[in-house]
């Protein structure tokens, strides 16, 4: 699990039942009573579809990792995992694009 507070560019993460890789963050800072809030934009990873989310800085999310798996068909497929502590970010891409 990650905090709004804490995504990234990059990251990929579950959303409303539905996985989304992080293109941008911005953070506000509230004053007084009132709460920050964490601006996300999305773009869905089935659909493609992009999405402008605002979020308080202390909601949960699920982050995910990504694997890509080459098909029967030669054509690559990304499936999403639940990331594992100790995982290995640097990992090579094993559906090399070109």
């Amino acid at each position: 699990m990650v905090i709004a507070s804490e995504l990234r560019p990059g990251m990929v993460i579950r959303f409303e039942g539905q996985v989304y890789k992080v293109l941008e963050v911005e953070s506000k800072a509230g004053a007084a009573k009132m709460g920050g809030v964490v601006k996300a934009t999305l773009s869905n990873l089935h659909s493609g579809r992009m999405l402008d989310q605002h979020m308080r800085p202390q909601e949960r999310l699920e982050d995910l990792e990504l694997e890509r798996l080459r098909g029967h068909a030669g054509q690559c497929r990304v499936a999403a995992d639940r990331r594992s502590k100790g995982g290995d970010d640097n990992a090579s891409d094993p559906c090399p694009t070109g």
